[in-house]
């Protein structure tokens, strides 16, 4: 096949390294991929490269002849994740050339809030409201009286996914873990698919096993730095008891601001026990390496579970060094016997047992973290994404007649200002399921 895939391709991209990676294995395959960069021009993220594994084109330069430039190809892909300056010309381009949407985060607020700031869209309250009714916009006003951030896209807009508005036309859709795929399944009516996240994880899956060479064992937190990380419970609970420390050091790697760094550090400073904190901000690849391999366990909590999958989680466990992840999204889908799992509301109490019996026994944790190693590096393979990818592609291609078709259907529809929430639409739905389910019947029976 010949594919075009849309992707932000930044040397610093998380889904540009996912891209590379599929990439690479559907050429081994004997596919031909094009890339196409989907970034904004004049944003950060456009300025770098990631190493170049096929023809790459921006998106800016195909724009005068659209339809017949990506017609040339069997099936297009877009990578859609919840940051409009990294998938601009997906969610442009995917409205005039429908392809399959490979959605990266099940929470996609913060992508509309920056969508509905570009001329000729909607207002975010106008989608929302579309997507998600009365009760969503009554808790968003609500939000506004007090802290937005916190307590609407951090919190309450979780219980209010908002997803048409960026996958307008798609064909299908894959998903990265099962607890949204059934959300996209139920907001978008076509075919969804959920495949495991692949990500690059060469170097950490030949880390060797991690010793106690410190004076203190080391847990550490990978990634952009913010509420959703939970680093203030680790804090609490390395705070909270003595023994605890006094064997483990806390070391946060990653983007944060100067006013958060300021609070978890005021937090570590007001703990009964003293804390041994090092917050490092964002750190050249090298160095994260380096963190990586000095490693004792890795903190992967999250809440709330707002991103489809998570990278770091793969890289933590590919590492071979004891995890701890949250209870939930796509952290549900790993074997109890591989993590260390955390459940909110009892996350300090929980951190603080873990870490316990990961000091108490941790030759035994280094044995839990190495099958967790051989479990993950297969899994989030680029090769098994690939050869599950590949025939999601081939059924989308073989219904996209029925697609277009409701595509159509549903134009008419909104012409006819027919409320999102109409039982009409399910009866359309439904009829356009009967009558293909029995042209399909009618056809085998010939």
């Amino acid at each position: 096949m010949r594919l075009a895939w849309y992707t932000p391709y930044s040397q610093f991209s998380a889904i540009g390294a996912f891209s590379r990676e599929i990439i690479v294995a559907l050429q081994k395959m004997g596919h031909e991929i094009v890339l196409i960069r989907c970034e904004m021009l004049q944003s950060e993220v456009s300025k770098t490269q990631a190493t170049s594994v096929c023809e790459i084109v921006h998106a800016s330069n195909i724009e005068s002849d659209l339809e017949n430039y990506l017609h040339g190809f069997d099936m297009v892909i877009y990578n859609v994740g919840n940051h409009l300056p990294n998938h601009f010309y997906a969610l442009e381009h995917q409205a005039r050339v429908p392809g399959i949407t490979l959605l990266h985060d099940y929470i996609l607020h913060n992508l509309l809030a920056e969508w509905a700031c570009c001329p000729g869209n909607n207002t975010y309250r106008d989608v929302l409201y579309a997507e998600a009714g009365e009760e969503a916009i009554a808790e968003y006003d609500e939000a506004l009286r007090g802290d937005v951030q916190r307590d609407w896209y951090m919190s309450k807009a979780t219980r209010h996914p908002v997803l048409r508005f960026a996958v307008q036309g798609t064909l299908g859709i894959v998903t990265h873990a099962n607890f949204y795929r059934f959300v996209a399944d139920h907001l978008v009516h076509c075919p969804v698919a959920t495949i495991p996240l692949a990500y690059p994880c060469e170097f950490e899956s030949n880390l060797r096993k991690p010793t106690k060479k410190h004076p203190k064992l080391r847990l550490i937190t990978i990634g952009d730095v913010n509420v959703n990380k939970l680093c203030e419970p680790v804090i609490a609970s390395i705070g909270s008891c003595p023994s605890l420390s006094s064997t483990w050091q806390y070391r946060i790697v990653g983007k944060v601001t100067r006013s958060y760094e300021k609070h978890l550090k005021q937090l570590a400073q007001s703990c009964d026990y003293p804390v041994d904190l090092a917050i490092l901000g964002k750190v050249e690849s090298s160095v994260l390496e380096a963190e990586l391999e000095k490693a004792n366990a890795i903190s992967c909590l999250r809440f709330p579970i707002i991103e489809g999958a998570s990278a770091s989680v793969v890289l933590s466990l590919a590492s071979g060094r004891p995890t701890l992840v949250s209870d939930g999204g796509s952290f549900a889908e790993i074997p109890d016997e591989f993590i260390y799992r955390v459940r909110i509301p009892r996350e300090v109490n929980m951190v603080r047992e873990h870490l316990t019996a990961i000091a108490a026994d941790y030759d035994a944790a280094v044995r839990r973290a190495d099958a967790s190693r051989s479990w993950a590096v297969s899994r989030h393979s680029g090769r098994n994404y690939a050869e599950m990818l590949l025939p999601f592609i081939e059924l989308v291609h073989g219904e996209r007649p029925i697609m277009e078709l409701s595509d159509e259907i549903g134009e008419c529809l909104k012409l006819w200002e027919c409320p999102a929430d109409s039982p009409t639409i399910d009866r359309v739905d439904s009829a356009i399921e009967t009558l293909f389910s029995n042209l399909q019947i009618a056809s085998s029976s010939d």
